[in-house]
């Protein structure tokens, strides 16, 4: 197996991509329903419903049009109400995760001392999907 160098890395809004990324994650997951009955000594469980949640942060640029402005207008126009758009999450050039997200925070950050940075959370709504 090849390691993975983080330098190939974009995030993209449909094709559009989201400048000055410095960091992605995702984090899938399965909920564990209890089925644990009267009388068992040990919980039980089934697997429930799938989910997957994550954020992007990097260099804060408002010039960014189609990529963080974008995004920001969406988050700040549209809540409390929901917000979907199509992301796609590039491991490399040629390989991503995809899906329709809901856009769950924006935290914009400025310090006297350093470069204005931007971090935005998401969860996923349906299934992703790895190209």
């Amino acid at each position: 197996m090849a390691e993975q160098h983080g330098k190939e890395g974009a995030v993209k809004v449909a094709t559009n991509a989201v400048y000055h990324v410095t960091e992605w994650s995702i984090d899938f997951g399965v909920a564990a329903d209890e089925t644990t009955t009267f009388g068992d000594d040990w919980k039980t469980f089934i697997a429930g419903l799938g989910e997957w949640t994550g954020s992007f942060s990097g260099s804060y640029d408002y010039t960014d049009t189609n990529g963080q402005k974008a995004i920001q207008d969406l988050i700040v126009t549209a809540a409390p109400t929901a917000t979907l758009a199509t992301m796609r999450f590039y491991v490399n050039a040629s390989n991503y995760y995809s899906g329709t997200i809901f856009f769950t925070g924006l935290s914009i950050n400025l310090s006297v001392s350093g470069v204005a940075s931007f971090t935005i959370t998401f969860t996923g709504s349906g299934a992703p999907s790895y190209n």
